[in-house]
């Protein structure tokens, strides 16, 4: 029993800081990929909200009101343009 419990000992003895190197290692690579999941997410939520307004923006349009509305809301530096041409309502 004797010899099973040094080889514990020297074992340990020998894994010392181990988890703290691993865990240096790995951390940033985590980091990383959380920082391109929310980076994607809110990306994702961009797209979605610049999708509404140009729904809306096209509704504004065909009321006859101004379509730059609803797409001001969501980016201020956005450029609106409507282009009538080859349109045709039968």
């Amino acid at each position: 029993m004797r010899g099973r419990a040094g080889r514990a000992v020297r074992r340990a003895a020998e894994e010392d800081g181990s988890a703290s190197a691993e865990l240096a290692v790995v951390l940033p690579a985590v980091v990383v990929v959380l920082a391109l999941c929310l980076g994607s997410v809110a990306a994702s939520a961009q797209y979605v909200r610049l999708v509404d307004a140009t729904a809306d923006s096209a509704r504004s349009s065909a009321r006859g009101d101004d379509p730059a509305g609803p797409v001001a809301r969501v980016d201020a530096e956005a450029a609106v343009a409507v282009a009538e041409e080859g349109v045709s309502c039968a």
